[in-house]
């Protein structure tokens, strides 16, 4: 079962809330972007307030904000614990290791092991209520 998000979080939510841009920085590059139909990060970049690479340090930030709350790796980006570069490499690596995430982050000294049992107890408890408490589809 998966839970249904209906709440994603947007890019400008994230750079405001960063102080990279201020609300009325946002307000003006968005009201651009309804009559140019350019991208919010293109436009940023044009106005030179983003790099690309800032612009793709948030965007995977915002991606995987919008993933399941509860996975470890979502868990461990919005507590600030890593960053979501950290991640994404830790993730590489899983994929061809076929190691556990916890297991790589503990290697890495990303994480200890009182961190990845506290953090893997609240993954349960957090998973537990949102079973019991939100709209659940079925795939």
């Amino acid at each position: 079962m998966q839970t249904l998000n209906l709440k994603k979080t947007l890019l400008g939510e994230i750079l405001v809330k960063k102080n990279i841009i201020s609300r009325d920085q946002l307000i003006l590059a968005l009201a651009e972007q309804g009559t140019s139909r350019k991208r919010l990060g293109q436009i940023l970049i044009e106005k030179r307030v983003l790099t690309f690479d800032e612009l793709d340090h948030f965007l995977l930030e915002q991606d995987i904000l919008n993933q399941d709350p509860t996975l470890l790796g979502s868990m461990l980006v919005i507590r600030g614990i890593i960053t979501p570069q950290q991640l994404h490499s830790v993730l590489a690596e899983q994929e061809y290791s076929h190691r556990r995430l916890g297991e790589i982050l503990i290697a890495r000294r990303l994480l200890s092991f009182d961190q990845l049992d506290d953090l893997l107890l609240l993954q349960r408890v957090e998973r537990s209520r949102n079973s019991e408490s939100q709209f659940v589809i079925r795939l």
